[in-house]
């Protein structure tokens, strides 16, 4: 996990493929007046969604969620939000096994998480 602001976001370009990529696009994107519902950047290989969405209480419903064919980049625009993470043969409560189709695993919060503000 890399945790940063977009100003550094140069000294990790080399660290994935395609990151400096994702990142050019989604800087775009993000400087784009009245831009909604995300886009491709590479065919399915590689895409923007746009998510906008009020964050909850950890005890109201949050999950946690883990892919194994995409990664997600995060850019935050405005607000914030607080993310949990720990390595998915330690959680408790899985509450949909990992689906091939969509790419994801889902879990209840366990509350042994590592918090990444």
């Amino acid at each position: 996990m890399i945790l940063d602001t977009m100003e550094n976001a140069g000294r990790y370009a080399g660290a994935v493929k395609g990151l400096a990529e994702m990142l050019a696009a989604e800087t775009a994107y993000a400087g784009q007046a009245g831009a909604t519902g995300g886009q491709k950047v590479r065919g399915d290989a590689m895409y923007i969604i746009d998510s906008r969405y009020e964050t909850k209480p950890v005890d109201e419903g949050a999950r946690l969620e883990a892919h194994r064919k995409y990664i997600d980049v995060m850019y935050m625009l405005e607000g914030e939000e607080i993310i949990l993470v720990k390595p998915t043969d330690r959680l408790q409560r899985v509450t949909q096994a990992y689906d091939a189709a969509g790419d994801a695993l889902l879990a209840a919060v366990d509350g042994d998480e590592t918090a990444v503000p």
